[in-house]
């Protein structure tokens, strides 16, 4: 193999124009072309060279538009070695973006259609002995889709990008801005085979027993020119150096290997179990024992299962999962992303970003629908740190062309590419064929004459079929949401709850009209106390990242300003301002926004997470919209673009908690609820202080219990005269576990803006330390949402945005990329900002 990654050159044209100039002939002069990266991206070179600005700085992105009118052409040279009689050279692009065309020393070898799968091209007859010329053309995507009829269709924000499979959030979304990517994406090699050559592999946990797993590995052969008749497979699995071995004859293109692994190491998602990965060696030989062509895997020895068990009543199903056979609560958020422009995405933000979900107890992420199938880097980080991965096919929130032949062919190839790539990672939990796109599709009204959901065949049809045929172990989803009287049921499947967001009034049933209401007591976050969903897998709120964030790359900020609406894409601006509404109020400034924003979105993201899991198995998981970002901006997201975890993401880890308390309202009285994860029964001891915000605690009682092994467990119940409420505009209610089991927090029960919380002086102590700092947060009198705020992109705390109560300090560690200095670290509370 001969790695083709590194510098090429770059440079645009008119359309068509490219060949005429003789851009693809090999004595074509380029001097005057920029450097690219390979893997890479057009805008990134284009940074790099200076001609254009940081699209993410000010509104820089509208400068860039440009972009996507134009031919970009690649350029590299390569040294090939000679061929010998009877080997095959192919060039093989991991990632093309997007209509491309390929030449090696000025002959066409292929062309490409697709940014999601890998291309191979067989380049024998093109390529010799010694200096060798590549070139790419890369047409105008929006060019290409344009040119297309687009009326029979809908979609989400650009109606052609239903033509083109390739990122629907290139083309804008309601959290991020158009950006049309061009470029050689991902990796690009030349390899030479000769007789035969893997083209996939598998391997499969068939069963599991105490004293040993079934695993049958596989593989799937090309077999070229002069291959024998019969081949041999050799599997050699490999655990901290105890290794197990096998192999078969076969005279097929495919051969498999059955092994019996004894005393499993198994894994298991992150708060389970271990995560142990095994190295799966497999060769193909001839029968005499020459190997022909060797691949290395990672596998996780496990089975993953989706139980959808009919209720008692018969009038709905359960949504869970079981791994290894033990039912598992699924705790996350949904992944988009991580940049507008993807292939600059660094293998260490894949790492930190999957790193934060698991210190967030988190896991499962959900790869979302218009984003892309994700790197090795996402899914191999998944494997090591027991992050379950709920995988959308690349299908949102609009309909497709499944009556256009070429289009199914393509969507084929991609469906089997993909499921071959990712079916070998432990993470991999659930194939799910869209999102959104039949809930939409109905929504809006079949018409009169009823119109055809356009796409159907492929999320009903063909992509169950190609997930049964490649990877039989696993399940298949044909959407989210999905499932009962209509797609976005409660009694079955799984559900998005944007009720709360947008004021949408549902459940209803399919071809009913479908309503809205955004009025405050239709958006307020306590209506998810309404949600009997089997398995939440949308449902979020807006917030604003750290101002810095912003700051950064805007400048000064007003509130409500046009540089500041420009950071908010969803396209109706006022849905913050009625969240804010009814919960904290309008703020004064940028800062109170900050502020506001976050406290509304954490408070809300609490108690949705503790309604699911207080419900926990009859519902199955919750999975918020969104974890990340893909630009600095005001988002769902509670990761910012520059990973600074938000507010949000502070209180959904402790909502998270292996253990956690929670406080249920029932009219005049509260149920006390604890949840766990663990494997055993615990002895809890919680603890319930009511608090006068003014004066500090008024009572203080212990509730003896036990949290029943991987269950929710209602301890008791109190009516709130028993608790000491006598005026809750001015009482809190604090709760905690007396041996630290579940985190503490504080709860109260009238909407934040209607209690009084006087200015506290806070305390703050900073202790430097290599990688972070060690912080001491201190109030004299009763404090919420304490925010310890550090300037130093990254930085995580192991508690932040927390609550004290009078003569309370809090010690907190930051985990930074450098040393933390006093001069670094600030503190703030809702107490003093609100004023």
């Amino acid at each position: 193999m001969l790695p083709l990654d590194g510098t090429w050159k770059i440079a645009d044209f008119d359309p068509g124009a490219g060949v005429t100039a003789g851009a693809h002939a090999p004595g074509f002069d380029d001097a005057s072309w920029i450097d690219a990266e390979v893997p890479g991206d057009v805008h990134t070179a284009l940074l790099a060279a200076g001609r254009i600005e940081d699209p993410f700085v000010a509104q820089n992105i509208e400068k860039c538009a440009w972009v996507e009118d134009r031919e970009w052409w690649y350029r590299a040279e390569f040294q090939a070695p000679p061929l010998a009689a009877g080997e095959r050279a192919d060039l093989v692009f991991e990632g093309l973006d997007t209509f491309a065309t390929v030449y090696v020393n000025g002959v066409e070898i292929g062309s490409a259609a697709n940014m999601f799968v890998a291309h191979r091209f067989d380049a024998t007859g093109a390529i010799q002995e010694g200096r060798n010329v590549v070139a790419v053309r890369l047409d105008s995507t929006v060019a290409t889709v344009e040119a297309k009829d687009s009326s029979p269709f809908w979609a989400a924000f650009y109606t052609p990008r239903v033509w083109v499979r390739k990122a629907a959030m290139n083309f804008g979304w309601d959290w991020g801005p158009r950006v049309v990517t061009v470029g050689v994406w991902r990796s690009a090699r030349l390899e030479i085979h000769r007789a035969a050559r893997i083209e996939s592999t598998y391997a499969r946990t068939h069963a599991i027993t105490p004293e040993h797993a079934v695993v049958k590995a596989g593989a799937e052969i090309e077999l070229l020119e002069g291959a024998p008749q019969r081949l041999a497979l050799r599997a050699t699995l490999d655990h901290k150096g105890e290794k197990i071995g096998g192999s078969s004859l076969f005279s097929a293109t495919s051969g498999e290997v059955r092994l019996l692994v004894p005393n499993p190491a198994l894994w298991w998602p992150a708060g389970h179990g271990e995560q142990p990965l095994h190295t799966l060696t497999l060769e193909v030989m001839t029968p005499d024992g020459e190997v022909l062509d060797t691949q290395t895997i990672r596998i996780g020895i496990r089975t993953i299962e989706l139980l959808q068990e009919p209720d008692p009543d018969g009038l709905g199903r359960s949504f869970n999962f079981a791994v290894n056979g033990r039912r598992v609560f699924c705790k996350g958020a949904d992944w988009i992303p991580a940049d507008n422009l993807i292939a600059r995405i660094t293998p260490e933000k894949y790492r930190n970003l999957v790193s934060l979900g698991v210190a967030g107890n988190m896991n499962m992420y959900r790869v979302w629908g218009g984003g892309i199938y994700e790197s090795e880097a996402f899914y191999g980080a998944c494997d090591e740190l027991g992050v379950m991965v709920w995988q959308d096919f690349m299908f949102g929130c609009a309909s497709y062309p499944d009556f256009d032949a070429e289009f199914m062919a393509n969507v084929q190839y991609e469906a089997e590419q993909a499921v071959k790539r990712l079916r070998n990672h432990a993470c991999v939990a659930l194939w799910c064929g869209n999102n959104e796109n039949d809930w939409l599709d109905d929504m809006q009204g079949r018409g009169d004459p009823p119109r055809p959901l356009y796409g159907r065949r492929i999320y009903h049809e063909l992509l169950p079929g190609v997930c049964a045929r490649l990877d039989p172990t696993r399940a298949y989803w044909p959407t989210s949401p999905y499932g009962g009287s209509d797609d976005n049921s409660e009694r079955e499947g799984d559900r998005h709850n944007w009720q709360v967001w947008g004021g949408h009034i549902y459940p209803h049933r399919f071809g009913e009209p479908y309503g809205g209401d955004p009025s405050p007591e239709n958006v307020s976050f306590r209506n998810y106390a309404k949600d009997m969903c089997r398995f939440c897998s949308e449902y979020g709120l807006h917030a604003s990242p750290p101002l810095r964030t912003l700051l950064d790359r805007t400048g000064p900020l007003e509130y409500d300003s046009e540089d500041m609406l420009y950071r908010i894409k969803d396209p109706d601006t006022a849905r913050k301002r009625r969240q804010m509404d009814v919960h904290i109020g309008q703020p004064a400034s940028i800062e109170q926004y900050e502020i506001y924003s976050m406290l509304v979105q954490a408070e809300g993201l609490r108690f949705a997470i503790e309604q699911y899991r207080r419900r926990m198995f009859d519902c199955g998981g919750s999975l918020f919209w969104q974890l990340n970002d893909c630009w600095p901006c005001i988002s769902w997201a509670v990761v910012d673009y520059d990973l600074n975890p938000k507010a949000g993401w502070y209180y959904a880890r402790r909502a998270y908690a292996p253990v956690a308390l929670s406080l249920k309202m029932e009219g005049d009285a509260a149920a006390l609820y604890v949840v766990s994860d663990r494997r055993e029964d615990l002895p809890i001891n919680a603890r319930i202080i009511t608090a006068d915000t003014l004066s500090g605690p008024v009572s203080d009682r212990n509730v003896y219990g036990v949290a029943r092994a991987n269950a929710a467990t209602r301890l008791a119940e109190f009516r709130l005269a028993d608790l000491s409420i006598t005026d809750p505009t001015r009482q809190c209610i604090v709760l905690s576990e007396a041996t630290g089991q579940a985190p503490e927090h504080m709860v109260f029960l009238p909407e934040l803006k209607d209690v009084a919380l006087q200015p506290v002086a806070l305390s703050l102590r900073v202790e430097p330390r290599e990688g972070g700092a060690a912080v001491t947060v201190g109030s004299d009198g009763l404090a919420h949402f304490v925010a310890v705020d550090v300037a130093s992109r990254g930085a995580v705390l192991t508690d932040n945005f927390f609550s004290l109560l009078p003569g309370q300090s809090r010690e907190l560690l930051v985990e930074a990329r450098e040393t933390i200095r006093p001069e670094m670290v600030s503190v703030r509370c809702l107490n003093n900002i609100r004023g």
